[in-house]
């Protein structure tokens, strides 16, 4: 009887703290919603991949071609429109190929400011606002040297514009 007694208070006494336990218990759950800030970036144009033809703008063309004694500028346009968010942006330039010897690069339109398209990187930021584009024109001149030299006749020049935009954090 001692036993059933005691048996019958610890279920009684299991069953009080549990009640009193689930009295101070609570679960709650929310739903979190936002709304995701819009993204959008071109780079002339494009989304991933563009083309670039000095041709367009060369001074003079030889039967359709580059040669020594022309010269022009190419654009990068960056364009963000329609983006909410500041945008940082990289241009680099690689894998050069066939570039003459003597063809200069500029980054300015007076032909000052010589660029190594090796080493030349363009980086900034395109703000959120009204006007979310960007222009850089990259100018170049091939001069005559005078020697009679056409060792790059008939050579494919290429070279790789790289692109990196990313939305800014801070």
């Amino acid at each position: 009887m001692k036993k059933k007694s005691l048996l019958i208070g610890v279920i009684a006494l299991v069953l009080i703290c549990g009640i009193t336990y689930a009295a101070y218990v609570q679960q709650s759950v929310a739903k979190g919603t936002s709304i995701v800030a819009k993204w959008r970036f071109k780079a002339n144009g494009e989304k991933s991949n563009f083309n670039i033809d000095l041709t367009k703008s060369a001074s003079k063309l030889y039967n359709g071609k580059i040669g020594p004694g022309s010269s022009g500028s190419f654009d990068i346009d960056l364009d963000g429109t329609g983006s909410q968010v500041d945008i940082d942006y990289v241009i680099s330039f690689s894998n050069l190929e066939n570039v003459p010897k003597n063809m200069v690069f500029y980054a300015d339109t007076n032909r000052t400011k010589n660029v190594n398209l090796e080493s030349y990187k363009i980086n900034g930021t395109i703000t959120y606002g009204a006007n979310m584009k960007k222009k850089y024109t990259i100018y170049w001149n091939w001069p005559t040297n005078g020697s009679g030299d056409n060792s790059d006749a008939g050579k494919t020049m290429v070279f790789d514009v790289i692109v990196d935009a990313v939305q800014k954090t801070n």
